[in-house]
């Protein structure tokens, strides 16, 4: 048999395993839900003295939902086919007409697929899906009946007792209760890991980015300072000091410009006879 073949039949031996319990236990639940909340009497009188209608806002949601689950997927209204006699939009779709089955020659070697679907004929086609309509429905009823039964006999008559039940298989309730333990395999692997990596991106941030960002700054501030230092020391000093002398020289150069003509000759005369002296005396 090939890879193909087999995948296909266990995929098709899982779903029609898979596929009616599922629906068994929607009819189950749902029943019970109805069952638990409109029959009985109620666990909290109090509760129950007091319930009210929902708010207005929920019950337009509710009242848009229900009609979207009602008419929805109900295309026919625009053609006014009002009881859906010629198939629905979604019908058309899935339809055997629109499927392209050449995909599924590999699996059935020899059969040549020319405009039919391996070889079998429009009218042939047409009995086996009616025919799978017939047991489709037949499945659905006995599986939904099943279910809604079961909810009735253990919730509605109260033959059984649901304590006892989840008593006898207390592993399997455990860990439907549970969700299957995927909350707690999250929590110690995905959540966990996730915590650790935060934890050490914390830790190389607080201790790497931020203390090279602080050696940094500090290293900038003693620059900063030294830098504060010769400005003011050196370059300050270097200006303060060549000021000091100009004003030195200019405090001394006013004592003999004064602008008097009397000083200048005084001291033209006296410079000649010290000039004289010095030449005669050497």
């Amino acid at each position: 048999m090939m890879a193909n073949e087999l995948y296909l039949s266990w995929a098709t031996s899982f779903a029609g395993m898979a596929l009616p319990l599922a629906a068994s236990i929607t009819a189950f639940y749902m029943f019970r839900l109805i069952f638990m909340t409109f029959f009985g009497k109620p666990k909290d009188h109090h509760v129950h003295d007091h319930a009210h209608e929902s708010p207005l806002p929920m019950t337009i949601a509710l009242g848009a939902l229900a009609f979207l689950g009602m008419f929805g997927g109900q295309f026919w209204l625009a053609n006014l086919d009002i009881m859906g006699a010629h198939g629905t939009w979604f019908e058309s779709l899935v339809g055997i007409q629109h499927h392209d089955y050449s995909s599924y020659a590999g699996l059935y070697p020899g059969i040549q697929l020319q405009n039919t679907y391996l070889g079998l004929t429009p009218d042939t086609i047409n009995d086996v899906a009616h025919h799978a309509h017939g047991s489709a429905l037949t499945l659905s009823l006995t599986v939904a009946a099943l279910g809604i039964l079961a909810a009735m006999v253990i919730y509605l008559f109260n033959k059984v007792d649901p304590a006892k039940i989840a008593e006898t298989f207390a592993p399997i309730y455990r860990t439907i209760a549970n969700k299957y333990y995927i909350d707690e395999f999250a929590n110690k692997t995905v959540i966990r890991l996730s915590i650790v990596v935060a934890l050490v991106l914390k830790w190389f941030d607080e201790w790497v980015v931020d203390q090279v960002v602080l050696t940094v700054g500090r290293i900038n501030k003693v620059f900063g300072f030294i830098a504060a230092w010769f400005d003011r020391t050196v370059v300050d000093g270097l200006v303060n000091l060549v000021g000091a002398v100009s004003n030195f020289f200019g405090a001394a150069l006013r004592l003999i410009q004064t602008g008097r003509i009397q000083q200048y000759v005084s001291f033209a005369v006296a410079g000649g006879l010290l000039a004289a002296a010095w030449l005669i005396l050497n």
